[in-house]
């Protein structure tokens, strides 16, 4: 037997008219998650370093997390029925009689702000700044994974052309640590 975690009702008015506002400034990239958790009176959806909060009531006791293009699909052509019910059951995310995977966890985890928008730079800075956990929990290791992918590359391409100098990637990643966290070269 399923059991329900969570469960939500919004009206559906409320929902299209709250996320209008994200729909416009969020874009997902690849591999972004969405953040969906309730202060007790508005389901709050943060996505793409941007949220909004839509009015709600019912019990939603910690935070999902979710592919970020499956809820910008939703602000683009919101569940059938007024009102909406959101609920997490069995691992899943449902929304009308849309659904998929999501990933719950406590209310009180750590948020990290985003800005809209957001380039490597800021996604490096992150990944200096807090734990794997924190960017885990924030919905963030996908990006953050893809920033250092890029960084390495670029490194390596670096560090490639250095070497007659003495310069090893090991050098320069330090270099990018210090550049990302404000601290000054040397």
């Amino acid at each position: 037997m399923s059991e329900t975690t969570a469960m939500l009702e919004i009206r559906r008015s409320d929902f299209t008219d709250a996320v209008k506002p994200l729909l416009k400034i969020a874009r997902p990239r690849k591999g972004e998650e969405a953040v969906l958790s309730f202060d007790g009176s508005f389901l709050v959806i943060e996505l793409g370093g941007g949220g909004v909060g839509v009015p709600a009531k019912g019990i939603w006791p910690g935070q999902a997390r979710v592919v970020g293009e499956f809820v910008t699909s939703l602000m683009k052509a919101p569940p059938v029925g007024n009102p909406i019910v959101f609920k997490i059951m069995d691992g899943r995310i449902f929304a009308g009689s849309a659904s998929i995977g999501c990933a719950w966890q406590a209310a009180e985890a750590k948020k990290i702000e985003l800005p809209v928008n957001a380039t490597p730079l800021n996604f490096l800075r992150i990944s200096e700044t807090y734990t794997d956990e924190e960017i885990r929990d924030a919905g963030l290791h996908k990006l953050i994974k893809l920033a250092r992918e890029g960084r390495d590359e670029k490194v390596a391409r670096a560090a490639h052309h250095l070497a007659s100098l003495g310069i090893t990637a090991d050098d320069l990643r330090e270099f990018i640590r210090k550049r990302v966290l404000g601290e000054k070269a040397r």
